[in-house]
């Protein structure tokens, strides 16, 4: 995937996750605290790609050593401090300064600059997968990406609506099921409806 495509993926996913379903639009001061999303979740998320726990860490620390002045000079609770710990298995949970830390550190010109890149580096190891199943053509790249972004690689428990009738399948193998059903209603002249993304 070329870098014009994946800026394209970049604004697709960007008004998914933080920009309200409009293309083009991402919400850089995005702050999700601990636990808002599932118990599972037992540090912050941050940014407008929903970079979690560690991940949300080698954010600040790109921002940092890209621009250390700029970091420093909204780091008013100590943050580079943190970098040095594992924010998950510490569970580390920000105060209300760390968290107003947090979030100018990240909106910052690095930040943001930071943050489409650490998107863009995540989204090249997903096409790596891609190619690895076969998946050559960008619409279908850009359709693995999403899934994987946004549904992850572990399996998940569908239920039939029955007692223990649930059928557990992985986000790749429901992409490639999708990819198929798109293929047959391409050649039957069907097209699916869906709200669609807005476009600015």
């Amino acid at each position: 995937m070329d870098k014009k495509n994946l800026d394209i993926l970049t604004n697709i996913i960007g008004g998914v996750e933080t920009g309200g379903q409009t293309y083009g639009k991402r919400n850089y001061a995005s702050y999700v605290a601990p636990g808002k999303n599932t118990a599972n979740e037992k540090t912050c998320t941050l940014g407008w790609a929903g970079n979690y726990g560690e991940r949300a860490k080698r954010l600040c620390k790109m921002i940092l050593e890209q621009n250390p002045a700029a970091f420093r000079k909204v780091d008013t609770a100590g943050i580079e401090k943190k970098l040095s710990v594992n924010w998950e298995t510490t569970k580390w949970h920000p105060t209300a300064k760390e968290k107003a830390a947090l979030i100018a550190i990240i909106t910052t010109p690095t930040g943001k600059e930071c943050q489409d890149a650490l998107f863009q580096e995540l989204m090249q190891a997903y096409l790596k997968e891609a190619e690895a199943y076969g998946v050559t053509d960008v619409p279908s790249q850009m359709m693995w990406c999403e899934i994987q972004h946004l549904g992850g690689s572990r399996y998940r428990e569908f239920s039939n609506g029955r007692q223990n009738h649930t059928r557990r399948i992985s986000s790749t193998r429901l992409f490639c099921w999708i990819r198929k059903i798109s293929a047959i209603t391409t050649r039957s002249g069907i097209r699916s409806s869906s709200p669609g993304m807005r476009v600015a």
